[in-house]
């Protein structure tokens, strides 16, 4: 199976002007589209098809 690495990460709250964690982790790719800066730390390999039609992770059931 393809496996691909995803991130949490964070973004800046336009509303609040503070930075926020995002609820899903995503691929590096949607995390630059999005102008989010990905956490490193906390890295983790899924298969593809646990991913949404954006890069994010469908559901949050983390298999480490």
């Amino acid at each position: 199976m393809d496996k691909v690495t995803v991130y949490y990460f964070t973004l800046r709250d336009p509303a609040s002007g503070s930075n926020i964690r995002s609820p899903r982790p995503a691929t590096i790719q949607t995390i630059k589209l999005l102008g989010g800066k990905a956490l490193l730390d906390i890295a983790m390999e899924v298969e593809r098809s646990r991913l949404d039609e954006n890069e994010f992770l469908r559901d949050s059931r983390v298999k480490h």
